[in-house]
């Protein structure tokens, strides 16, 4: 018996072995399914150490501790999406949050999904705005405007 036993967040064995939390088996690992099945490219952003393969002695680092969970490339919207996966009821720690406004300024699309359904939801309304945004912008464009900025002596003219 482990002292992980009678906690919410057991951690469940695997096949080969290894330990997995409810938070992965329940969330993550549908998600990167739905992902699959939709052809995007979905990467986990694993944290902490991991051994070496060619030296048993070696460790290598992983991502830096907040880092979210999952990045997702979704050509179709042209953007990335940082997925967090959290168990119903819960929030983001405070290092997660800090990442989040670090994603935030770089103009990343964020989701914090706490099912499969919630994040195929939150993809498609990603979807839908990014692509309103883009008709937006070619009706700007067709009125006249102009996507490069133009000197004000070249706009009087």
């Amino acid at each position: 018996m482990t002292r992980f036993t009678h906690l919410p967040w057991e951690r469940q064995p695997r096949k080969g072995g290894g330990f997995k939390n409810r938070e992965t088996s329940e969330v993550m690992e549908p998600i990167r399914e739905l992902c699959r099945r939709l052809h995007l490219r979905c990467e986990r952003n694993a944290t902490g150490m991991a051994k070496g393969v060619k030296s048993p002695d070696a460790w290598l680092r992983l991502h830096t501790r907040g880092t979210w969970d999952l990045t997702v490339y979704y050509p179709e919207a042209g953007c990335v999406v940082m997925v967090e996966c959290k168990m119903p009821g819960e929030g983001l720690e405070p290092d997660q949050a800090e990442w989040g406004k670090i994603y935030r300024a770089c103009g990343l699309e964020m989701i914090v999904a706490t099912s499969v359904h919630e994040f195929a939801a939150e993809l498609e309304y990603i979807r839908r705005r990014r692509e309103q945004e883009r008709i937006d912008d070619l009706h700007g464009i067709k009125r006249g405007e102009s996507c490069v900025p133009q000197p004000e002596a070249v706009r009087t003219l």
